[in-house]
Protein backbone atom coordinates (compact mmCIF):
# COMPACT_ATOMS: atom_id res chain seq x y z
CA UNK A 1 0.00 0.00 0.00
CA UNK A 2 1.53 3.14 -0.81
CA UNK A 3 1.76 5.93 2.02
CA UNK A 4 -0.92 8.30 0.23
CA UNK A 5 -3.32 5.44 -0.18
CA UNK A 6 -2.84 4.12 3.91
CA UNK A 7 -3.39 8.47 4.68
CA UNK A 8 -6.71 8.44 2.92
CA UNK A 9 -7.77 5.16 4.57
CA UNK A 10 -6.56 6.95 8.17
CA UNK A 11 -8.04 10.09 7.46
CA UNK A 12 -10.25 9.97 4.70
CA UNK A 13 -12.82 12.28 5.98
CA UNK A 14 -10.10 14.92 6.34
CA UNK A 15 -8.97 14.91 2.65
CA UNK A 16 -12.44 15.29 1.90
CA UNK A 17 -11.66 18.95 2.68
CA UNK A 18 -10.35 21.84 0.06
CA UNK A 19 -7.29 23.26 0.09
CA UNK A 20 -4.81 24.66 2.63
CA UNK A 21 -7.42 23.77 5.17
CA UNK A 22 -7.13 20.13 4.59
CA UNK A 23 -3.22 19.62 4.70
CA UNK A 24 -2.94 21.67 7.85
CA UNK A 25 -5.57 19.01 9.49
CA UNK A 26 -4.47 16.29 8.48
CA UNK A 27 -0.42 17.61 9.47
CA UNK A 28 -2.36 18.24 12.49
CA UNK A 29 -4.16 14.69 12.96
CA UNK A 30 -0.83 12.69 12.12
CA UNK A 31 0.97 14.71 14.74
CA UNK A 32 -1.75 14.35 16.96
CA UNK A 33 -1.79 10.66 16.45
CA UNK A 34 1.95 10.14 17.02
CA UNK A 35 2.15 11.90 20.59
CA UNK A 36 -0.65 9.89 21.30
CA UNK A 37 0.54 7.01 20.41
CA UNK A 38 3.87 7.76 22.81
CA UNK A 39 1.86 9.59 25.29
CA UNK A 40 -0.22 5.67 25.57
CA UNK A 41 3.32 3.91 25.80
CA UNK A 42 4.85 5.89 28.10
CA UNK A 43 1.69 5.47 30.51
CA UNK A 44 1.93 1.35 29.64
CA UNK A 45 -1.08 1.87 28.08
CA UNK A 46 -2.17 -0.60 24.74
CA UNK A 47 -2.18 1.16 21.86
CA UNK A 48 -5.21 -0.52 19.74
CA UNK A 49 -7.02 -0.22 16.37
CA UNK A 50 -10.67 0.98 18.93
CA UNK A 51 -8.33 4.25 20.54
CA UNK A 52 -6.81 5.20 16.96
CA UNK A 53 -10.28 5.25 15.39
CA UNK A 54 -11.58 7.74 18.05
CA UNK A 55 -8.45 9.78 17.63
CA UNK A 56 -9.35 9.88 13.45
CA UNK A 57 -13.13 10.46 14.65
CA UNK A 58 -12.15 13.32 16.98
CA UNK A 59 -9.50 14.90 14.44
CA UNK A 60 -12.41 14.69 11.61
CA UNK A 61 -15.00 17.56 12.65
CA UNK A 62 -14.70 20.59 14.36
CA UNK A 63 -17.49 19.99 16.17
CA UNK A 64 -17.66 19.83 20.02
CA UNK A 65 -17.40 16.22 21.02
CA UNK A 66 -18.05 14.63 24.46
CA UNK A 67 -18.04 10.93 24.97
CA UNK A 68 -21.70 10.21 23.87
CA UNK A 69 -21.22 12.29 20.97
CA UNK A 70 -18.06 10.75 19.89
CA UNK A 71 -19.57 6.81 20.69
CA UNK A 72 -22.69 8.17 18.39
CA UNK A 73 -20.44 8.35 15.47
CA UNK A 74 -18.40 5.15 16.31
CA UNK A 75 -21.85 3.49 15.83
CA UNK A 76 -22.86 5.25 12.50
CA UNK A 77 -20.08 4.54 11.20
CA UNK A 78 -20.13 0.77 12.32
CA UNK A 79 -17.09 0.52 14.47
CA UNK A 80 -17.40 -1.73 17.37
CA UNK A 81 -16.19 0.70 20.47
CA UNK A 82 -17.58 -0.30 23.83
CA UNK A 83 -18.86 3.23 26.25
CA UNK A 84 -15.63 2.00 28.54
CA UNK A 85 -13.24 2.11 25.38
CA UNK A 86 -14.26 5.63 25.03
CA UNK A 87 -14.12 6.86 28.26
CA UNK A 88 -10.67 5.11 28.52
CA UNK A 89 -9.30 6.65 25.56
CA UNK A 90 -11.04 10.00 26.23
CA UNK A 91 -9.00 10.01 29.84
CA UNK A 92 -5.48 9.83 28.25
CA UNK A 93 -6.25 12.30 25.47
CA UNK A 94 -7.77 14.86 27.72
CA UNK A 95 -4.56 14.63 30.17
CA UNK A 96 -2.44 15.79 27.11
CA UNK A 97 -5.08 18.48 25.54
CA UNK A 98 -5.98 20.65 28.47
CA UNK A 99 -8.95 22.25 26.26
CA UNK A 100 -10.66 18.38 25.84
CA UNK A 101 -12.10 17.44 29.18
CA UNK A 102 -14.65 14.06 29.14
CA UNK A 103 -17.91 15.17 29.51
CA UNK A 104 -18.15 18.20 29.12
CA UNK A 105 -19.16 20.92 26.43
CA UNK A 106 -17.34 24.47 25.46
Amino acid sequence: MTPQASRHIMYGDIENESGLEGVIMSKLAQRAQKLFIQHLRENNLKVTQERLALLDEIFATSDHLDADDLLARMKVKKRKVSRATVYRTLDPFSSMYAPFRVGQRH
